[in-house]
């Protein structure tokens, strides 16, 4: 018996059955190097997010916007505001005088007062403060009816992207969605 078992394990394997060893070992090699490749490439993924944070990062430290919504009790969103910001704390506001003209603002009307309306004030007087305060101190060139119509235009676009509920903070009661100096989102 024991003749056998030495001739079993210490002679090599002849035939149908050697060829099955060589074709499960390359197919584990194979399978090894597959999962080595993915690892390889989770690990270049985890590191393109690290570098697209820190670019993020990086973006939000130096003059950027702030597009800023209101959140109502029926879930709905409304527009506060286009605010430039110079890093994420610090923002400027009543940088030069501009001039309030409610009439340039004909065309968009309807759309400011279905999306950026006062709960508080006119929403006049609510629309000419935030031209004045904020939208003197835009870092793109833009008159008052282009400043207008980029932060419905944003607010819409936000909408599509279902970027108010991503940056809506319930502790603060704030949404706050960073938006770069040619008017397109950080994310």
């Amino acid at each position: 018996m024991f003749g056998f078992l030495y001739h079993y394990f210490f002679y090599q394997i002849e035939g149908p059955t050697k060829n099955k060893i060589e074709e499960l070992n390359k197919i584990e090699e194979l399978n090894q190097i597959e999962e080595l490749n993915q690892i390889e490439e989770l690990n270049q993924i985890e590191e393109l997010n690290q570098i697209e944070e820190l670019n993020q990062i990086e973006e939000l430290n130096k003059e950027f916007y702030y597009l800023s919504l209101f959140k109502h009790e029926d879930n709905s969103f409304s527009i506060h505001g286009l605010w430039p910001q110079e890093n994420q704390n610090k923002y400027p506001t009543y940088c030069k005088k501009v001039y309030f003209n409610y009439g340039s603002l004909n065309k968009l009307l309807i759309q400011l007062n279905k999306y950026w309306y006062s709960s508080l004030d006119k929403d006049e007087k609510f629309w000419k403060h935030e031209w004045e305060k904020h939208g003197s101190c835009v870092w793109t060139e833009m008159d008052e009816v282009q400043y207008f119509t980029n932060v419905l235009s944003l607010y819409y676009e936000a909408k599509t992207k279902g970027l108010p509920e991503k940056y809506y903070n319930s502790k603060t009661k704030k949404c706050l969605i960073p938006v770069n100096k040619n008017l397109n989102f950080i994310n």
